[in-house]
């Protein structure tokens, strides 16, 4: 064989490898972007609030309700009624039988106790126009024998309630005492009680810590300072936490919310209560656009409530606990829309027990649970990030401007930037709040692109910490209204480009539905200045209506 022949053989094994290197080349990009695409796994009817099976709820956290037996798996709490009369009936002596007959219960029935123990009511009637027969919750030797002023707080046609002056010195004295000794009885040791209230002066049946403008010259009469209040309160947090030692996370403070028209600064007892180590009771997810005070580590910044979630209230010890309970007599649909709400709202702030009702659950009861499962976990142990997008609004009296309320959110974010500048969609009516601006009692319960305008994107961000806690495959859902023909896709970040899902196609049938993709790339939005961890982009010149966004480990 001449050389010619054997150059030309050569020649044509030299192609061939070359030829299989650039296939098997070729072939390993294919098989590689076929483990990092974007797989669209479901596209189910409604909204979807579930989670993987592995995930358990804090053992710090959950629903409670007030007086009555758990009835569902995921209320593992009960709030009972105790009053410092019935467990102190005369002095020296003490009568825990009620305590312990509701601990024995728990133990049975596999639950745990918050107690809410009332000292400040000495008569009362409510709508039935009945006097309340438990009352005086102040006990009746402690009256005879210092005579402490009482004062209305309330009286109207469906309320009235009296109480005996806090700041009495002789009053004081005695419920001290009560407290040092119930201390030492071990029971804020007993794993049986989750929480106990720390009540205060109020205008309201449950010993709220606020007073109606209406009654603070009754306050003012009966020898109220500022100096007085204020004492009076810091000694019973200061006997508080004597009693309960190490467990003083089980301590709910009321939350001081406001002498009415008195200027005095209550907000220092909030700060105390938190610095000495105690949880907070709030009242407000029912009017669930209400702006709380930044001692609960909230924020607002340019139309967004933002969350602090290094703030001692979100330690997974203490109790943060929300109450709602509250059912509006509005339609269903609206109804459903307020509970939905007051439940986000609780999870964007990070409470971790919740005081509700049973038939406040009926409205939402996949939501309520979900919430039960993430509450009291930071975004490191979060199996979940969520965003509700919307738009409400609140009127500030004092500042006599109205202010928007935009999302919902809970370590997953949406903000508006050039390309992708959101409108409010799908409007709902709902019951009147107080402080809602004039004629505005309705609420925008999602948000849509606005591609005419040129904002054909909607871009998402994660909480640092639940960023760098998300493996792969992990899962995005998007709860949108499909009341178009919109094209559109998800696209995750990959530090060069974007990973593309399929077309999700609307079939204009003004149904909620709930999308979901799985991925297996971590977002990598090294190079952006947005700090996107995804983003949605329409294909045509229909514009996208979402309602829900969740990131699920």
């Amino acid at each position: 064989m001449n050389n010619s022949i054997l150059n030309k053989i050569a020649n044509k094994k030299v192609n061939f490898l070359i030829f299989l290197l650039f296939f098997v080349s070729i072939c390993s990009g294919v098989c590689a972007g076929a483990n990092t695409k974007i797989a669209v796994t479901d596209i189910s009817t409604g909204s979807d609030w579930s989670l993987p099976d592995w995930v358990q709820a804090s053992s710090r956290s959950g629903g409670l309700y007030m007086d009555r037996n758990p009835d569902r798996s995921f209320i593992s709490f009960k709030g009972i009624t105790l009053s410092w009369a019935n467990l102190n009936p005369a002095k020296n002596q003490y009568d825990f039988s009620d305590l312990n007959a509701a601990l024995e219960m728990a133990e049975n029935e596999n639950y745990k106790i918050i107690i809410r123990l009332k000292c400040h009511v000495v008569g009362r009637r409510d709508q039935s126009g009945a006097m309340d027969a438990d009352c005086p919750y102040v006990p009746q030797w402690v009256l005879d024998l210092h005579s402490p002023a009482q004062f209305v707080t309330r009286d109207t046609s469906d309320r009235y309630i009296r109480v005996a002056a806090p700041w009495d010195t002789g009053l004081q004295k005695e419920l001290l005492t009560f407290i040092k000794f119930l201390g030492k009885q071990g029971y804020l040791a007993d794993e049986r009680i989750a929480g106990i209230y720390i009540t205060g002066l109020s205008s309201s049946l449950g010993e709220e810590f606020w007073l109606h403008r209406d009654y603070l010259q009754n306050a003012l009469n009966a020898g109220m300072t500022e100096p007085l209040l204020l004492m009076a309160y810091k000694n019973r947090i200061d006997a508080w936490v004597d009693a309960a030692g190490e467990n003083v996370h089980k301590l709910i403070w009321i939350g001081y919310g406001g002498i009415q028209s008195s200027g005095y600064d209550g907000d220092m007892l909030n700060d105390y209560a938190l610095d000495m180590g105690l949880g907070w009771r709030h009242g407000g997810p029912d009017t669930y656009h209400d702006i709380l005070p930044p001692e609960v580590g909230q924020t607002y910044t340019n139309g967004y409530m933002e969350t602090d979630w290094s703030h001692p209230l979100r330690d997974g010890q203490r109790i943060f606990l929300g109450e709602v309970e509250f059912i509006f007599e509005q339609p269903d649909a609206e109804q459903t829309h307020m509970t939905e709400s007051a439940i986000m709202r609780m999870a964007q702030l990070g409470m971790n027990y919740a005081w509700t009702s049973a038939d406040f659950l009926e409205y939402a009861p996949q939501m309520f649970e979900w919430w039960t499962l993430t509450a009291g976990k930071d975004p490191w142990d979060s199996p979940d990030a969520a965003c509700w997008l919307r738009q409400d609004a609140i009127y500030v009296k004092t500042h006599a401007k109205v202010y928007p309320i935009k999302n919902f959110e809970r370590f997953l974010y949406q903000r508006d930037e050039t390309g992708a500048k959101t409108v409010p969609a799908l409007p709902v009516n709902r019951a009147e709040f107080w402080n809602d601006p004039s004629g505005q009692n309705f609420d925008f319960s999602a948000r849509a692109t606005d591609v005419r305008n040129g904002n054909d994107k909607m871009i998402f961000s994660l909480e640092s910490g639940f960023l760098n806690t998300l493996n792969t495959p992990f899962t995005i859902k998007i709860t949108y209204f499909d009341n178009n023909a919109s094209q559109w896709v998800l696209e995750v970040p990959t530090g060069t480009g974007y990973l593309q899902s399929s077309s999700i196609i609307g079939e204009s049938d003004d149904t909620l539905k709930t999308v979901t993709f799985t991925m297996n790339t971590i977002p990598d939005n090294t190079n952006l200045d947005n700090h996107c961890a995804f983003r949605l982009r329409v294909l045509n010149d229909q514009d996208v209506t979402i309602k829900f966004a969740r990131v699920i480990k």
